[in-house]
């Protein structure tokens, strides 16, 4: 069995944006059956240390996943997808209002612009 290969930006911990690869296996990619949700809760999962450790932080609220050139930003609860201008303005946001912004206290449209 292979895996497949997906990016994540780390930008919710980090002092430095590092991107994390999270491989999953093919055939629990497959078995999304193409719904970008649930392939990126196994993003989420496999992007744990616990399951894969890596030097780097598991994936959190706060980073953002590429998949097939979108970007999705993990929320307090779920994800959203973003557009390339938002993860742009993202990163100019200093890291420690980044949680403020998944878990909705700040507003992530008139602090990151809608397009």
């Amino acid at each position: 069995m292979q895996n497949l290969t997906y990016k994540v930006h780390m930008l919710a911990f980090e002092d430095t944006e590092k991107v994390r690869e999270v491989d999953i296996p093919e055939n629990e990619v497959y078995a999304c059956n193409k719904d970008v949700f649930q392939l990126l809760e196994r993003v989420f999962y496999y992007g744990q240390n616990d399951f894969q450790p890596k030097p780097i932080c598991s994936v959190s609220m706060g980073d953002v996943a590429e998949i097939d050139g979108k970007f999705y930003l993990c929320m307090g609860c779920g994800w959203e997808e973003i557009t390339d201008t938002q993860l742009e303005n993202y990163r100019k946001v200093p890291r420690e209002e980044r949680s403020l912004l998944c878990y909705g206290k700040i507003n992530f449209l008139e602090k990151c612009g809608t397009e």
